[in-house]
């Protein structure tokens, strides 16, 4: 998407605060007090120096040093409320951020984001949700506190000395200059480094998964040339960024430092000529350094904004990127379903690739078996991602129960169809929380049912926490056969009316499988079951097997007939034909 401008992803995001407004509306009038109690503190110290240590009144002595005394405790009440209150809300903001992004990520189908990875989402989601928190609430805040302080150093630096004060002045010009010359560059600087950073995390992400692999096929000092590399060029970037904020700082710096020369002189000329009295001169002093540091901030702000503003264009990115799949208007619950399912005429392609449905057609009953078998590539997994509304068919329609998947809400189709993946996804936690994670209301028995009828007991019997057992960080603490039964459990436990089993029994043994498909059979035949498989023995379990090869279908029948004399199925299975499982 375009670049926009700073004030426009101001106004997007700005929402995110008003759940926070009155700890937002503390947080500003603390920080706005603070530069006040600053000015009443250098008044009183004015007083001091001129009525007590000059002049010798010490009789006021003890109310001004009460009253410095008051001011001082109540600005470190101010500043520490400050810290406490600007914490809640700034944390709340960003967790606010962060979720709407992580829920948009997660809700939109496969292929939305086009090339985007995980290690890119997570820097989207860790420092450009930071960095747009910056933009709508913090840096404003800061801009305000810096504007007030500012404004009322300012006016006491007049009141005190209108001739130093000018003086001051003539510093200004240069100080906006310098500031709004290089915001176009901090910004882009800043925009460069976080995609750099964010290059080197994907990479991480990617290589840390494949550990094993690296590591069999001595890689290891390939993946660190290479992540050196990448964190080298997001280093050099980020560098780019703080030196050019440097260069504008240094600038802005040396504008400064040649005004308070110029104020020391004048200063001096003042106090000698009898115009002007030590107490003020040192009043005038602090609010002048009190003023240069948020005049300095304010001059700093706009790159900062800047910056925030790269962080919050890439979260707005990804945001305004849509689903594929979107529910339609007017889309109705699938009420009391059968199961039955129909593909009509489906003719598909992934985005920019070659078709791999072209005009499948078939019907499965309620209660029925059915396998889809076909060499790699053929489309069986594609047949199951259209099911479950992954992904939209270019041509035709995929029904359940008569009507078109595209008219039903996505949350009632896809809890009509349970599926069981080749990739099993284990999450970190014990193995009943990932039986149960997609049904957390589910009664203890119902799980503990589904564990058996997918022979996740087997080996959990004998461990010492049984069920409760750790599964570890992605199933790290379990086979890949253990991963695929706890996935067909906690396919089970949902108790739906469709199962789907895509390559789900492929790293199981077959004693294992044969408890499996029993298992599945004894649940009723009331679940339609859909099975992609490669292996005779699951096969062999189906009411129909329907073959496919380059996109559409070329054979179906029952396994005994299929497998009786030459078939397309048959050369499929040739090494497993002889095996004696084949007559069951």
């Amino acid at each position: 998407s375009t670049m926009a401008s700073a004030s426009t992803l101001f106004w997007r995001f700005v929402p995110h605060t008003l759940s926070f407004k009155f700890q937002a509306f503390v947080s500003v009038a603390l920080v706005l007090v603070q530069p006040l109690l600053t000015v009443a503190l250098l008044w009183t110290g004015k007083q001091l120096v001129d009525d007590v240590l000059t002049a010798g009144e010490t009789g006021s002595l003890a109310m001004l040093g009460s009253l410095a005394a008051a001011i001082i405790a109540a600005r470190i009440a101010a500043e520490y409320w400050t810290e406490v209150v600007e914490a809640g809300v700034v944390q709340g903001i960003t967790q606010s951020l962060r979720v709407r992004l992580y829920n948009h990520v997660m809700s939109v189908s496969p292929g939305s984001l086009g090339s985007e990875t995980t290690g890119t989402t997570l820097s989207r989601l860790q420092s450009n949700t930071e960095q747009t928190e910056y933009l709508i609430f913090t840096g404003p805040i800061a801009i305000a506190a810096d504007g007030m302080a500012a404004i009322a150093f300012c006016i006491t630096l007049f009141v005190l000395s209108w001739q130093l004060a000018l003086i001051t002045l003539l510093a200004l010009p240069g100080i906006i200059w310098f500031t709004w010359q290089f915001a176009p560059y901090v910004r882009r600087a800043a925009r460069q480094s976080r995609r750099a950073e964010a290059h080197w995390m994907s990479l991480a992400e990617e290589r840390l998964e494949a550990q094993p692999m690296v590591q069999a096929f001595q890689g290891e000092g390939l993946e660190t040339q290479a992540f050196e590399h990448r964190t080298g060029r997001a280093r050099n970037r980020e560098v780019k960024t703080i030196t050019l904020m440097a260069r504008q700082a240094l600038l802005i710096e040396a504008v400064g430092s040649i005004g308070g020369l110029a104020v020391i002189g004048a200063g001096a000329h003042l106090i000698a000529s009898g115009a002007m009295t030590t107490g003020t001169l040192l009043a005038f002093f602090g609010a002048l350094g009190s003023a240069f540091a948020p005049v300095r901030a304010l001059a700093k702000a706009s790159g900062r904004i800047q910056q925030a503003a790269a962080g919050a264009q890439r979260v707005a990115e990804i945001l305004d990127l849509p689903s594929r799949v979107t529910e339609r208007p007017g889309a109705k619950a699938l009420a009391m379903p059968r199961g039955k399912i129909e593909f009509r005429n489906v003719s598909f392609a992934y985005p920019g690739a070659d078709p791999v449905l072209l005009g499948v057609s078939f019907v499965v009953e309620p209660g029925e078996t059915v396998a889809l078998v076909g060499p790699s590539g053929s489309g069986k997994s594609s047949l199951i991602r259209l099911l479950l509304r992954f992904y939209d068919p270019d041509d035709g329609q995929v029904l359940v129960d008569g009507i078109d998947v595209r008219d039903l809400t996505l949350a009632s189709l896809r809890s009509t169809v349970a599926a069981v993946f080749q990739e099993p996804y284990i999450v970190s936690g014990s193995i009943v929380e990932n039986i149960r994670r997609v049904t957390p209301g589910v009664a203890a028995g119902k799980v503990a049912a589904a564990a058996s009828a997918a022979a996740v007991d087997a080996f959990t019997d004998p461990l010492p926490g049984g069920l409760m057992s750790a599964a570890g960080p992605r199933g790290t603490n379990l086979s890949g056969g253990q991963r695929q039964r706890i996935a067909l459990a906690r396919a089970l436990v949902k108790e739906a009316p469709v199962l789907v089993l895509d390559e789900a029994t492929a790293a199981v043994d077959g004693e294992t499988e044969d408890i499996i498909h029993a298992a599945i059979a004894k649940a009723g035949r009331k679940m339609t079951t859909l099975i992609v498989a490669h292996r005779l023995s699951s096969v062999r379990h189906a009411d129909r097997v329907i073959v496919l090869d380059q996109g559409r279908i070329v054979e179906c029948g029952s396994p005994a007939d299929l497998f009786a004399g030459p078939s397309r199925a048959r050369e499929l299975f040739a090494s497993q034909v002889s095996t004696p499982r084949l007559a069951a």
